[in-house]
């Protein structure tokens, strides 16, 4: 898979592809035992991987860059070679890419001058609602946004070598970055609609891998990997995500109730996540 969250190589800088991106989850600490139980894994018939995250009994929230044809969706899953009792898999996924983001660029893989990857976020539709229970439960979305003082953390499966994995799911502890730096570190464009995050042990990669794994800030999801570079092992280089809480309306529109009124939606309060 190309588009995981990496480092920048500078000749990657002045070609104007997209860059080639690969798994790899560096720096990382086990996460315990249903410690993230609204993550989710995304097949396709290419086997490339990617997550998601559980933001309603039906409903998964992923990468638009994730876009395919099919889909197999696993939930209630922490290992990835092994069989677990807990799992629930399903075959019937239907995906709706927010129409903000330029799919051309994933046909083409070349950049024009001002093109970027912001609104990188695709909803999808399970045909029957998951089973709730321990392994599998939903994460809330946000009602602010981040600060940057925010305890940050994300996981993933990705292997120290490119395209490799690691069985058991991997977290690591991350700090927001002032999306100026975040500009700064990046020849690509970084907009507004986009987060930067890095370990907070300097020393440590941001190798985290997996296209669509969120960004977690005060038990809130509050970004979707989006893209990055190689090499690992860039610490000026800081991961970037897609903002989720500018698009919390659009994430939640299958599944409002229907008012007949030009009222605001309902609170978060009001729908049943868990």
């Amino acid at each position: 898979m190309w588009f995981l969250v990496l480092c920048l190589t500078v000749s990657l800088g002045l070609t104007g592809t997209v860059p080639q991106i690969h798994p790899q989850a560096v720096g990382y600490w086990g996460c315990e035992k249903n410690f993230q139980p609204w993550q989710t894994l995304v097949y396709n018939f290419t086997n490339n991987r990617c997550r998601g995250i559980l933001v309603h009994p039906q409903w998964v929230l992923t990468a638009a860059h994730c876009i395919n044809d099919y889909y197999q969706l696993w939930v209630g899953r922490r290992n990835l070679f092994e069989r677990e009792g807990t799992a629930q898999l399903f075959h019937r996924v239907t995906s709706f890419p927010h129409p903000g983001f330029n799919l051309s660029l994933l046909e083409n893989h070349t950049r024009l001058p001002g093109e970027h990857y912001s609104r990188d976020l695709t909803r999808l539709r399970l045909a029957e609602p998951v089973q709730k229970r321990e392994t599998v439960r939903i994460l809330k979305l946000p009602v602010q946004e981040p600060k940057l003082q925010s305890v940050c953390y994300s996981f993933g499966w990705g292997g120290i070598q490119p395209v490799t994995y690691i069985g058991d799911v991997q977290c690591v502890d991350l700090r927001l970055l002032p999306s100026d730096e975040c500009a700064k570190a990046h020849s690509q464009k970084v907009t507004d609609h986009m987060l930067c995050a890095r370990p907070w042990e300097g020393n440590s990669d941001n190798c985290l891998g997996d296209s669509g794994t969120p960004l977690i800030c005060d038990g809130m999801l509050q970004g979707i990997t989006s893209w990055g570079h190689i090499p690992c092992r860039c610490p000026t280089m800081p991961a970037v995500y897609t903002k989720v809480m500018p698009y919390v309306q659009w994430i939640k529109r299958p599944y409002w109730p229907t008012v007949e009124c030009s009222c605001p939606p309902p609170p978060l309060t009001q729908i049943k996540y868990t």
